[in-house]
């Protein structure tokens, strides 16, 4: 075949063929065939439901998946939204259940703290309802008695001498230092105690604040040794407030350990920190009340009583003024077979 070459580009569009002027071919570009025609139309009516019926099983399958998944978040979820709003209105031993096995750390870590909380404020409540009732009770004793005093000196039962002024300038001066104790404590728990810190030397401190409670204690039949180190590096504290903290410290010691017995007083250095230890002879403090000794009001159930006059507030105050320096207190049993009290401090304020 010879000839000129057309271009067959529309679907109907002819071309004849020539030779020798004759037409020997006429070439016509057929027309394409639909898609849904014959057996193409029928494979892909098939292809199309196949594809149909893994779309619809793909969107069943993640529809099942998702709500499994929203079950595992959700439920878990809203126990802690109803927890949280228990909690805030006060049920404060309220507590959520561990999640289940396999489930989410972040769930389970929510839980943990949300019972965590309630368990802090459960402490708290309980202690603010101990402080509240030991508070009255301890306004109480010394404002009756103030009472018992004036009543019976206006109606001339006890005459208006010297003796009855000196007893009602007691109780009075009791209820003062309760209620300067108590302002003390308050202030420590909204703000840092104001310390005027300077220079001082550790050692004559405790040396004065041994020998200030040496007549009481000779008094009382006990034997205070209080072997001074040869050295113990300057420090910067507020003189004050550190006097306040070791006559708290001793006054306790005095006030609990039974005649006759012996107390030691010592110090070291360590390093950046001065450590003061008291020990005494018994009796001892059980070890479930040893974390407690520093709160506020408290009294070990058999070693500490009001008996002994004091106000339950000696070692909390203690506590409060060591942390304002920067320090700590803790308590644990003594080798003399009492208690011992360890209070350790800086050299230089936080």
């Amino acid at each position: 075949m010879a000839g000129r070459r057309e271009l067959l580009d529309r679907p109907g569009q002819t071309q004849a063929v020539e030779r020798d002027g004759r037409t020997v071919v006429m070439l016509r570009l057929a027309e394409r065939a639909g898609p849904a025609e014959g057996v193409d139309a029928s494979f892909l009516r098939r292809q199309h439901l196949g594809l149909a019926l893994v779309a619809a099983g793909v969107l069943i399958a993640a529809l099942v998946l998702a709500r499994v998944v929203a079950v595992r978040w959700a439920r878990p979820l809203a126990d802690a939204q109803t927890a949280a709003r228990r909690i805030a209105a006060g049920e404060f031993d309220m507590r959520l259940p561990a999640p289940r096995a396999g489930g989410s750390s972040e769930i389970a870590a929510l839980h943990s703290d949300i019972n965590a909380t309630a368990e802090a404020l459960q402490r708290l409540e309980s202690s603010r309802q101990r402080w509240l009732a030991e508070l009255s009770h301890e306004l109480r004793t010394p404002l009756a008695v103030l009472r018992g005093e004036i009543e019976a000196l206006a109606d001339g039962i006890r005459p208006l001498d010297h003796a009855a002024v000196a007893s009602l300038q007691d109780e009075v001066g009791r209820l003062s230092r309760l209620v300067d104790d108590f302002h003390l404590l308050a202030t420590s728990e909204l703000r840092a105690l104001p310390c005027q810190f300077e220079p001082v030397a550790p050692a004559a401190l405790l040396q004065l604040a041994v020998e200030r409670v040496q007549p009481r204690a000779k008094a009382l039949g006990l034997l205070i040794e209080a072997p001074m180190p040869e050295a113990l590096p300057a420090a910067h504290w507020d003189a004050v407030r550190i006097s306040q903290l070791l006559a708290n410290l001793l006054e306790n010691t005095l006030r609990y350990t039974e005649a006759p017995g012996r107390v030691r007083v010592t110090a070291r250095s360590l390093g950046a920190f001065v450590e003061i230890r008291l020990d005494d002879t018994p009796p001892g403090v059980p070890e479930v009340d040893l974390p407690h000794l520093f709160e506020p009001l408290y009294r070990a159930e058999h070693s500490r009583s009001r008996d002994f006059g004091g106000s339950g507030l000696g070692l909390a105050i203690a506590k409060a003024l060591a942390q304002a320096h920067g320090g700590q207190l803790r308590a644990e049993t003594s080798p003399l077979g009492g208690l011992a009290i360890i209070l350790n401090l800086p050299l230089k304020p936080p």
